[in-house]
C-alpha cells in the first residue's frame, strides 16, 4: 500500500485489511504476544530455527492459509510468542472484484481449519477468539440483509427502530475499521486534498454497500469450498502483464 492502486474499487474495499493490521493484529501482538485472531503472513518475519522446528508441510488443509496455521502450530507446539514490528510494507490489492471475492473465500476456507471446529487438534482455549471471529464472519451477510430491509421499510414508511439501531451500530464498527485502513493507505499529501476527500467520501458512503456484497460473496464462496471439500488454493493476480513494444 502507499502506491497508486491498479483498481480503485478493490483498493478501497481492501482498506479493511490495513485496518486489521493496524488494529486487531497490532493489539494481539503488542498486548498478548499471540496470533489468537490469525496472522497476516505477507509481513511475517520468522526465525530460521523456528521455521525448521515447525516447518510448513501441513498438508492440503493447513496450506490454504498457511500463515495462520503456522502461527497456531507454533503456539501449540513450542508456546512461541508473536511481536509487532513497527514499520511499513508495500503491497498491492487484488486487481479485480472476482480476485477479491476468491481471496476472501480462500481466507474463510483456510481459517476454518485454524479453529477448534476444523478438527486439526488445536485446543479451544487457544482458538476461541478466532472461532468467534469466524462465526461473526459467517453471519456478516446479515448486515447486508439488514441494510436492504431498512431501505425497504423506509420506502413503505414502516421503519423498525430496533433494526435501524442494530444495523447502524454494526455498520459504524465496520466503517471505523475501513477509515483506519484508509488513512494509512491514502495520503492527502500524495493524492492531493481534493482527490483524497473525494475518496474518503466514497469510502464511507458508496463503498460499504459494495464491500458488503463482496464480503458476502467471499463467505459464500468459502462455505462452498468447505462443504464441497475441494482442495483449492486460488492465486490472486498481482502482477501486470509485460508490454512488449517494437524498437
Amino acid at each position: 500500500f502507499g502506491l497508486r492502486p491498479e483498481t480503485l474499487l478493490t483498493a478501497l474495499a481492501d482498506t479493511a485489511r490495513v485496518g486489521d493490521d493496524i488494529g486487531k493484529f497490532r493489539l494481539q501482538y503488542l498486548g498478548f504476544n499471540t496470533a489468537s485472531m490469525g496472522m497476516h503472513g505477507s509481513f511475517a518475519v520468522i526465525n530460521q530455527k523456528v521455521e525448521e522446528v515447525i516447518g510448513f508441510d501441513f498438508g492440503s488443509e493447513g496450506s490454504i492459509t498457511e500463515d495462520s496455521y503456522f502461527a497456531m502450530k507454533a503456539q501449540m507446539g513450542i508456546n512461541l510468542g508473536m511481536q509487532w514490528i513497527d514499520g511499513y510494507m508495500f503491497e498491492q490489492s487484488p486487481f479485480s472484484v472476482m480476485d477479491l471475492i476468491h481471496q476472501r473465500g480462500r481466507w474463510f476456507h483456510g481459517l476454518f481449519f485454524c479453529t477448534w471446529f476444523g478438527g486439526q487438534g488445536f485446543p479451544f482455549r487457544m482458538t476461541a477468539l478466532l472461532s468467534f471471529m469466524m462465526g461473526t464472519w459467517t453471519l456478516s451477510f446479515c448486515v447486508l440483509t439488514m441494510n436492504i430491509l431498512i431501505k425497504v421499510f423506509h420506502l413503505f414508511g414502516t421503519e423498525d427502530y430496533n433494526l435501524v439501531f442494530a444495523s447502524n451500530t454494526v455498520s459504524l464498527i465496520f466503517k471505523l475499521n475501513y477509515m483506519l485502513g484508509f488513512v494509512h493507505t491514502f495520503s492527502p499529501f500524495l493524492e492531493g486534498w481534493a482527490y483524497w476527500l473525494a475518496l474518503f467520501y466514497m469510502q464511507i458512503t458508496i463503498i460499504p454497500i459494495a464491500v458488503g456484497a463482496f464480503e458476502t460473496a467471499g463467505v459464500l464462496n468459502g462455505l462452498y469450498l468447505l462443504l464441497s471439500r475441494e482442495s483449492v488454493f486460488y492465486i490472486v493476480q498481482k502482477e501486470k502483464k509485460a508490454t512488449i513494444g517494437k524498437i
